[in-house]
């Protein structure tokens, strides 16, 4: 139970409505695929469609959460910045 609290109060709930709204459908947006943490700063979102994902269920990227995430290391912080088509 402790470890669900803790990992749920590591999510940013405003970044990651605007990532997951910004990027996605509406309706892909809902189901929330992209989890983002606390300790990620956002630069630069880039072009729309610059992010693309063909799985659409909740959590499937996590940026920045717990372990096997774009973080390195215990409570490191991480940067977004994404300039042009990529």
């Amino acid at each position: 139970m402790l470890k669900k609290v803790k990992y749920y109060s590591s999510i940013s709930l405003i970044k990651t409505l605007l990532f997951n709204f910004y990027y996605l459908r509406f309706g892909d947006a809902l189901k929330f695929p992209f989890l983002i943490g606390r300790n990620i700063k956002i630069g630069s979102m880039g072009k729309r469609n610059s992010v693309k994902l063909k799985l659409i269920r909740l959590g499937v990227v996590q940026i920045g959460i717990g372990k096997g995430s774009f973080q390195m290391g215990r409570g490191a912080y991480g940067y977004w910045n994404l300039i042009g088509d990529a």
